[in-house]
């Protein structure tokens, strides 16, 4: 990522491009509001006979992780809060008033969520005009109000083995794409069930 151009980083996965601070303010409220988890060494948590279980089962209790699953779902729940739209925003792009979109919320057909008392409607599910993508309010509508905003957005935005174009199984394509193509909506309300 640190050769590419950051306006593209962002906008090629279906975020503006935006001002470090800014994002900086956005992941300081969703860690806010994540719970707090305590990362500790192996050995100060472990008694000594699971230590020698995991040490006989060859795990490396030495090995630094690269990686920090919890900091990456940290950065793209902020990067989605970052690049959200206020009731206000989304109305005036779609040509509505704010109670229509307070009630499509409530249907649950247009994705939303709820953050330290401030409703954040993800940019994702509009098109660059500003009108929602074509049957998305479909899928929404099947969505499990309890999944995580980074899990639904990445199923969203990533491509999926079970979309794929004109019988090509080596063209797979994101929900998001497959919707604004005006592809048949029925495959996408079915993955989106089993989420």
């Amino acid at each position: 990522m640190v050769s590419e151009n950051l306006p593209d980083y962002f906008t090629s996965r279906g975020l503006q491009h935006t001002a470090p601070e800014r994002l900086n303010a956005s992941l300081r409220l969703v860690l806010d509001t994540m719970p707090t988890l305590l990362y500790g060494e192996a050995e100060a948590e472990l008694t000594a006979e699971e230590l020698a279980i995991l040490k006989k089962g060859g795990i490396d209790l030495d090995t630094v992780i690269v990686r920090d699953p919890l900091a990456e779902t940290a950065v793209k729940y902020a990067a989605i809060i970052e690049s959200s739209l206020s009731i206000k925003e989304a109305a005036a792009g779609m040509g509505k008033a704010a109670s229509h979109l307070r009630q499509m919320i409530a249907r649950r057909t247009l994705y939303s969520l709820l953050l330290d008392n401030r409703r954040y409607i993800p940019a994702f599910q509009f098109t660059k005009t500003g009108s929602l993508v074509q049957n998305i309010a479909k899928v929404n509508a099947v969505l499990r109000p309890d999944l995580h905003p980074v899990e639904v957005f990445e199923w969203y935005t990533e491509a999926d083995p079970d979309l794929f174009v004109n019988d090509d199984e080596d063209q797979t394509v994101s929900p998001i794409i497959w919707l604004s193509n005006g592809f048949d909506v029925k495959p996408v309300v079915s993955l989106a069930k089993r989420l």
